[in-house]
């Protein structure tokens, strides 16, 4: 009798979220078994690391959270996703390749927690865009495509 071939199958998500608590990471990982024949085969991975010598801009970085919009490229709307730590003052704001702004999405203060916010661009010609997250010390700017 033969032995059975392992398969392996590894992703690498560069856009996870992660949630602190005192010293642990914890992770949550949805997947699916083997063919996708249903919820029933949906398999549900949580998980923690002990936080060990992560500096404070490491630390931070964990807790706030700009994400790539989808889809990239667009037209005419997208979605931005973000994450904040804390009740903050957030400046969601879109630039074009010149650094004018050409849309402030957001500006106003939010509890901490995940947010979707629409962008509508069908006022907008095609070209690179920048949108930038500002929420208490975290800035962070992301680059999307809009194709008409």
């Amino acid at each position: 009798m033969q032995p059975s071939a392992v398969v392996l199958y590894e992703y690498t998500d560069g856009d996870i979220s992660l949630s602190t608590n005192g010293m642990y990471i914890y992770y949550f990982v949805r997947a699916y078994n083997g063919s996708y024949s249903g919820l029933s085969n949906i398999v549900l991975v949580r998980g923690y690391f002990y936080k060990e010598n992560i500096s404070g801009e490491d630390d931070q970085k964990l807790k706030f959270n700009l994400s790539q919009n989808y889809p990239n490229p667009f037209n005419p709307s997208s979605v931005i996703s973000f994450r904040i730590a804390s009740k903050e003052r957030v400046l969601l704001r879109v630039f074009d390749v010149l650094g004018r702004e050409v849309a402030r999405l957001v500006d106003d203060i939010r509890d901490a927690g995940p947010y979707d916010v629409e962008f509508n661009a069908a006022e907008l010609p095609s070209g690179t865009y920048f949108y930038e997250l500002q929420a208490g010390n975290f800035i962070d700017t992301k680059k999307m495509i809009l194709l008409r």
